[in-house]
């Protein structure tokens, strides 16, 4: 009989393991300090591993849960010990593991990196070579692209004033502050390898609030992870982002120990999104809870204990719901104000929270969705991170990029491009998000990392635009940077009468990602949007921008703003002209007002902020402004009025 067909607590195995678990569990500590291992070397991982699973221990309630990992303490201390031969011990960890967890509580493994760890360790470092001495992983030095030119972070806070280059500010530009966030690892966490998606979060803020140049000040955004490490003064979590013969399993081990020795802390760079909504201002990143800040006017990062009971009983629902992130792309419905927004959930493999707030901050309704299973017998963690509203739904993707345990047992990164795995597009219903959901699958895999809108027709269908990527890599085989084919600006014709959906090419410029719109648009038919052109798809050059796009929808063209020879923008904002920043005012066009972004120029090496005209893309901005420090490339940004500074 195969191991995966054997009930898990009713196995011979188990039971003789169970037997011995109290015993065994009492001398792991002793033993591992004393180091009486077979192999010396290891010892320092073991002592990681006994952190690591003593951490989840005393977290994890669920008595089955408790038991399993006891079960693999057993059989990490057996193998060591001899009682096993070692490529029994390991068949016999991977056995226990495939058996129970990864098709129950799979999610939960990888969220903690616990058990997880355990598995690669003895299945991969013993029978694929995997090195894993005190020169791998996160103790090797990076040289990736990511720590290179405009991505190398900038080492200081500053304040200063933006000088005018080119044009004047026009009269009717708006009062209020341009914040984005972008990742910018402060010195001591230097060395060792970084993904760019995991460096400490770090605001930039142009604020125009006088007849006087506008001003820029940065601010880090100081986590529970990053006070930790700032009080350390050196690096506590690895990268996770690397592959596996590049130091994965030393970089969770070390990670899984980390969190044990902070009582509980989760690393949370809060490096990818801003979010303002009543009256509060966030900083965002989906693999974990949203950083309140004290003030647009200041960005200090507040503490928890000073938050408002409408955000406490929403940290302590998400808890409870186990949910474990919060999606850094939350929508605003500008008609009712509402947040909707999502995260990943650790009660099972292939699951989502998906949640509203009210207008006033308050829980409106929240509910765990399950991904519908696919052919294989595998489940799968889809990677989430955007997601589109309607009037009436919530439109979830499915992409095709994804955790599957077995990458990593085959000595892959978990996370990858599953190319049998087609992208979908969940319905779920907007005011009842536990509710029955729609589910519609596309023919060919690919992946949809950002949305530029949503919103439906008279004759209910759903129209979603986005930039659908062909093949995603973020974490290709020996490499430790992303890599990705050009975005292609997509719709899809969604209809849940006849249950299909239909996809086409729009007539944009190939290589565009970052999309804007007006955000009084948002769930609305809409007909502008604006998009940042990547020059390539190599894996140095592919998240760089030298174009903005402007796309119009009704006449399907794009008029392109070039940035110049070795000028590169990022992600861009739109800043209403009129005075109630919206489409109430009569005579107001969607498009009447301004786009603005931040540029680094390689020539001359210094940061600029640009300002368009909207409704003459293509001209010559009405103005630039000379930085007074270097701004790094970033993410994703947003446009706060003055009223709510």
């Amino acid at each position: 009989m195969r191991a995966d067909t054997i009930p898990f607590r009713t196995s011979s195995k188990f039971i003789a393991a169970r037997s011995r678990t109290a015993k065994v569990c009492a001398s792991l500590k002793k033993s591992v300090e004393a180091q009486v291992l077979v192999d010396p070397y290891r010892s320092p991982f073991l002592k990681a591993f006994a952190a690591g699973l003593g951490s989840s221990l005393a977290i994890e309630t669920a008595p089955e849960v408790q038991q399993l990992f006891k079960t693999v303490l057993v059989i990490v201390v057996r193998e060591l010990s001899g009682t096993y031969s070692l490529s029994d011990g390991t068949k016999l960890l991977l056995e226990t593991l495939d058996s129970y967890f990864f098709e129950q509580h799979g999610y939960v493994v990888l969220a903690r990196g616990l058990v997880f760890s355990l598995a690669a360790y003895f299945s991969l470092a013993s029978l694929m070579s995997v090195k894993t001495d005190a020169t791998a992983g996160p103790y090797a030095s990076s040289k990736s692209s990511f720590n290179t030119g405009n991505f190398a972070p900038v080492e200081e806070e500053i304040r200063g004033h933006l000088q005018l280059i080119q044009g004047e500010l026009p009269a009717d530009f708006p009062a209020g502050s341009f914040v984005r966030n972008g990742p910018n690892s402060p010195a001591w966490v230097s060395g060792g390898a970084q993904h760019w998606f995991e460096g400490a979060g770090m605001l930039h803020s142009v604020d125009f609030h006088s007849d006087a140049n506008p001003s820029y000040f940065n601010r880090w955004i100081r986590t529970p992870s990053f006070q930790a490490e700032e009080r350390a003064r050196k690096r506590l979590w690895y990268s996770t982002m690397v592959p596996v013969r590049n130091g994965l399993i030393p970089a969770l081990i070390q990670s899984a120990a980390a969190s044990f020795r902070t009582e509980g802390i989760s690393p949370n760079p809060a490096n990818t999104g801003v979010l303002y909504h009543h009256g509060t201002c966030y900083a965002l990143w989906e693999g974990g809870m949203l950083v309140r800040l004290e003030d647009v006017a200041s960005l200090r990062t507040a503490a928890a204990s000073s938050d408002a009971r409408p955000l406490r009983d929403l940290k302590e629902q998400l808890k409870t719901s186990g949910t474990i992130g919060f999606t850094a792309h939350p929508k605003v419905c500008p008609e009712t104000g509402e947040l909707l927004f999502m995260g990943y959930n650790s009660q099972a493999m292939g699951s989502v929270t998906v949640g509203c707030l009210a207008a006033d901050g308050t829980l409106k309704n929240l509910a765990v969705v399950k991904f519908p299973s696919r052919s294989s017998k595998e489940s799968t963690q889809p990677l989430l991170h955007d997601l589109a509203i309607t009037q009436r739904h919530v439109v979830l993707i499915d992409q095709s990029v994804n955790v599957r345990i077995s990458r990593f047992l085959k000595g892959q990164h978990p996370l990858g491009f599953d190319q049998q795995s087609p992208m979908r597009f969940g319905l779920v219903p907007r005011d009842n998000p536990g509710g029955p959901v729609q589910w519609f699958e596309l023919e060919t895999a690919s992946s949809l990392m950002h949305i530029v809108n949503a919103f439906e027709q008279l004759d209910s269908r759903v129209v979603l635009i986005g930039c659908r990527i062909a093949h995603l890599d973020l974490i290709p085989a020996g490499r430790r940077e992303l890599r990705t084919d050009p975005g292609v600006l997509t719709e899809w014709v969604i209809d849940p009468r006849c249950g299909t959906v239909t996809e086409r090419m729009l007539n944009c410029a190939v290589g565009v990602d970052f999309p804007r719109v007006n955000d009084s648009c948002m769930s609305k038919p809409f007909r502008f949007s604006y998009l940042s052109r990547m020059p390539g798809a190599s894996s140095a050059e592919g998240v760089k921008f030298d174009a903005l796009v402007k796309y119009d929808l009704a006449e399907d063209e794009s008029v392109v703003h070039e940035m110049g020879d070795s000028r590169y923008c990022g992600e861009c904002t739109f800043v209403p002209r009129s005075a109630d920043h919206g489409l109430g005012a009569d005579k107001v066009m969607e498009d009447d007002g301004y786009v603005i972004t931040h540029v680094w120029d390689e020539k001359e090496e210094c940061s600029e902020l640009l300002v368009l005209d909207a409704q003459h893309f293509d001209a010559e901005p009405v103005a630039r402004f000379r930085m007074p420090g270097r701004v790094p490339f970033g993410f994703h940004g947003i446009w706060i009025p003055a009223v709510g500074c």
